[in-house]
């Protein structure tokens, strides 16, 4: 009895400016190396936007380097929250 949350198949395309957008960050011409696997546990660049963003929310500084971790998708960060959390034998 539980569901999966960790899949969608929306049958819609993306906003156009959403397309563009990642074209241009992936684009050779942008002076980008996109071809890398960004650091494990945050992009550093998508982790200085979400710091600022919530160091303005909630009246103090995050510091993107260690305050701020990322996953990909919902099973991913659950996995790693529980991981880090539970204990065998844990309910």
């Amino acid at each position: 009895g539980s569901i999966n949350l960790g899949q969608g198949f929306p049958d819609w395309d993306p906003p156009g400016f959403a397309v563009e957008a990642m074209a241009r960050s992936v684009s050779p011409s942008q002076a980008r190396n996109a071809n890398q696997y960004a650091r494990s546990y945050a992009h550093m660049p998508l982790a200085t936007v979400l710091a600022e963003d919530y160091s303005e929310r909630w009246n103090r500084l995050i510091d993107p380097a260690t305050m701020i971790g990322t996953a990909v998708g919902v099973t991913n960060a659950l996995f790693c929250t529980l991981q880090g959390l539970l204990a065998p034998g844990d309910e």
